[in-house]
């Protein structure tokens, strides 16, 4: 196993997390808590400083040591803070495509690393992609319905099929889709023109079906 460790680009104090909750303002809310689900990437830069709350020490310390040491990397990892310090939790970290797979794995693997050591808990890799009809039915009124029906999004995954697949979803054609049920994973790479559009979600997802069948078709081998 590869010693690996997570670098930051910046090493400014965090503000309190205190300070970044008042300036959200609930009259602002288009709807009601759990009623429509709205992808809102300021929620996901939030967490860091509820991790540093939490334990007490940085969030970046705390991701290498409880999760990136272990995945068994290859390389370092990089994660870019804002100009006041936090880490921007949203997507920007930088991983080597094989240290990307490493990472996905743990979802396949239910929070196993390759080694087989339980790296997060497995109640909480089950948790994500269970189906729960609230999450399905506040989907159903979001902006995302049409691309993805009957999906749910759940602990920063996108559940395409509840019960069975999820996938991590970035921009310019960055993704990994898993198939829990077929034990299966895709990863990609890619510089596509735009962040994200109608063709390049239609074309993932067809890619993705035809791997799935081949791969039904040949059963599992490869």
């Amino acid at each position: 196993m590869v010693s690996t460790e997570m670098v930051r680009c910046q090493p400014p104090p965090v503000p309190r997390l205190s300070t970044a909750v008042q300036l959200l303002d609930p009259e602002e809310a288009d709807s009601e808590p759990g009623h429509r689900f709205n992808y809102a990437s300021y929620v996901t830069n939030l967490l860091p400083g509820v991790v540093e709350q939490a334990y007490g020490l940085p969030a970046i310390d705390v991701l290498e040591d409880r999760i990136y040491r272990r995945l068994g990397a290859e390389a370092d990892g990089w994660f870019n803070t804002d100009p006041v310090g936090p880490l921007v939790a949203e997507g920007h970290i930088s991983l080597t495509f094989r240290d990307f797979a490493r990472w996905a794995l743990l979802l396949l693997h239910g929070g196993r690393n390759l080694e087989g050591e339980q790296v997060l808990p497995g109640w909480w890799a089950a948790e994500t992609v269970r189906p729960r009809q609230a999450l399905i039915d506040a989907f159903a009124r979001g902006d995302y319905a049409d691309a993805f029906p009957g999906a749910q999004y759940h602990n920063k995954a996108w559940v395409l099929e509840p019960g069975r697949t999820m996938a991590m979803l970035g921009i310019h054609g960055q993704f990994c889709l898993l198939d829990l049920q077929a034990q299966l994973l895709l990863v990609s790479y890619a510089s596509y023109l735009a962040q994200a559009d109608e063709v390049m979600i239609a074309s993932t997802l067809v890619f993705w079906e035809a791997v799935r069948e081949a791969v039904s078709v040949s059963g599992g081998r490869t």
